[in-house]
């Protein structure tokens, strides 16, 4: 066979020739944007969701510490030195206008002074004066969040992100 020196390849040639289907620069620079956009997106609600994820767990260890204030409270005892509360509020002083504790991350109360424990979060406890023939006594419980909040002038300082309160009233037990 005798060719005519030209060899004809099939993806030669205007007759012959075959596209190869591909993306076009533009097409692959707008489809990366998409994606780069939804990803930055989704690591953007990652952070919020972790933030209130941290928010709800502050909360709920909050609600729990003014459950166990409240049965502490409510189940005041005559002591062989006055009155004390149920623990883990046993240090506190039932006749003590005005009580500050720290909350320790295995929930612990320690003292507010005391730095050799990390705390997250702050306790206050009020107790107004008793009434002269009243029985009754109201107790005020409030829990703020971070440990850095402090108590000052009958409110939680700018330190705290947020708190929980609660009046718990309480009976002293005869003698």
């Amino acid at each position: 066979m005798i060719s005519s020196g030209r060899a004809r390849f099939p993806f030669q040639g205007a007759a012959g020739c075959r596209r190869i289907a591909a993306f076009t620069l533009i097409e692959v620079v707008v489809a990366v944007g998409i994606i780069g956009f939804a990803m930055a997106a989704i690591i953007g609600s990652l952070a919020s969701a972790l933030d209130t994820q941290k928010q709800a767990t502050d909360q709920a260890r909050a609600a729990q510490l003014l459950g166990s204030a409240t049965s502490a409270i409510w189940g005041v005892r005559k002591t062989a030195s006055g009155y004390g509360f149920l623990p883990p509020f046993e240090n506190v002083d039932v006749a003590s206008a005005e009580s500050r504790f720290g909350l320790t991350e295995q929930g612990d109360l320690i003292a507010e002074n005391d730095n050799s424990r990390t705390r997250r979060a702050s306790v206050v406890i009020l107790q107004p004066s008793p009434k002269a023939g009243v029985q009754s006594r109201p107790v005020y419980f409030s829990v703020a969040w971070p440990g850095a909040a402090r108590w000052k002038n009958g409110k939680w300082d700018e330190k705290a992100r947020g708190s929980m309160e609660s009046v718990v009233f309480f009976n002293l037990p005869g003698n």
